[in-house]
């Protein structure tokens, strides 16, 4: 059921006015809600449907293992980008009708930092209020919904941080099995022989653990890596996957276009960070398999360098990424004013 309101637009709503609404930050939600095995991966604390738009509140984390790993005091894109995808997962689930037990399988996604002295990491918790506009959902006849495609804006103390769209699909278990029983089986989940990851400051990470690149190559306006996920990371492999799960592949993609665009810029990678992000899944990344991947330079937003990146398995692209890389200046604030 949607909850009228008559308050101000709940972008700018105050804790008590989004209290009334429902909208709390006293505990996280459900953690099988949003498809996660680890509370301390779950960031939302509430799903409602306010005169007749999603809305979804969560908490950022400030001392995060993953998604806190970086010299420059900002949330991360892909922290965005998870907050997001575990909204989808709420909304679907707790506001449309979508069974328990289906698998999201996101075909495309973009992410835009918007403001980034919005965003950066403060003394006081962030609380970050979400609003979903579903653009076109596709339901079976007669049955449940089974894709959607939507976008959604964050806002912080009343200030726009950042924007999100996405296309996903909805797989019951048996058609999951069906997508997935042509996979080859992967021999092991360890790392590939002589492959372990680049030195974190390389690619912007502090803690190797969160390195997922090896073999690192960077020339001219181009890098080359390939991926290596330890398949014990509490984040990237929380709960069992029978595949690299995206936010890994977009790690990797993140990490070889900063390589790249440090070179680039002659920049070092700690002060670099990706402002903007749209990305392609065409297939699965299957585990056990050598994942490559490739960054390019192949162009400018706002005097910032924009990199190509493909994910490739046996000359197969599994998924493509263009990230736009923003340089922070010593006082950490962002070279030529807020990302746009």
């Amino acid at each position: 059921m949607a909850v009228p309101t008559d308050d101000a637009d709940v972008t700018n709503a105050s804790e008590p006015e989004l209290r009334r609404l429902g909208l709390t930050t006293d505990t996280t939600l459900p953690r099988a809600l949003v498809h996660k095995r680890a509370v301390e991966n779950v960031f939302l604390t509430a799903v409602r449907d306010v005169s007749g738009s999603p809305v979804v509140l969560a908490q950022l984390p400030r001392m995060h293992r993953y998604f806190n790993d970086t010299y420059l005091p900002y949330y991360d894109l892909l922290l965005i980008g998870e907050v997001e995808r575990q909204a989808v997962e709420a909304i679907a689930h707790g506001l449309l009708g979508v069974p328990d037990g289906a698998r999201f399988v996101i075909r495309a996604m973009a992410i835009t930092l918007d403001d980034l002295p919005v965003l950066r990491v403060g003394a006081e918790p962030a609380d970050l209020v979400i609003k979903i506009d579903i653009e076109r959902a596709r339901r079976r006849r007669n049955g449940p919904l089974h894709g959607m495609v939507g976008r959604a804006s964050c806002w912080l103390g009343g200030r726009r941080a950042a924007g999100f769209t996405g296309t996903v699909h909805f797989v019951s278990e048996d058609g999951y099995a069906k997508l997935r029983a042509d996979a080859a089986a992967a021999p092991d989940h360890g790392f590939p022989p002589h492959d372990r990851p680049v030195t974190p400051a390389l690619v912007g990470r502090r803690d190797a653990a969160n390195v997922v690149v090896s073999d690192l190559t960077v020339a001219a306006d181009a890098a080359w890596t390939r991926l290596v996920v330890d398949p014990g990371h509490p984040v990237f492999f929380e709960h069992p996957q029978d595949h690299h799960p995206g936010t890994a592949v977009l790690e990797g993609c993140r990490q070889t276009a900063v390589a790249a665009a440090s070179a680039v810029l002659d920049v070092p990678a700690t002060r670099l960070l990706v402002t903007k992000c749209s990305a392609q899944f065409s297939g699965f990344a299957e585990l056990g398999r050598i994942t490559s991947c490739h960054a390019a330079l192949t162009g400018e937003d706002d005097g910032c360098p924009v990199v190509s990146t493909r994910v490739t398995q046996h000359n197969t692209t599994v998924a493509e990424a263009r990230m736009t890389v923003t340089a922070v200046d010593d006082d950490a604030m962002p070279v030529g004013g807020k990302a746009r």
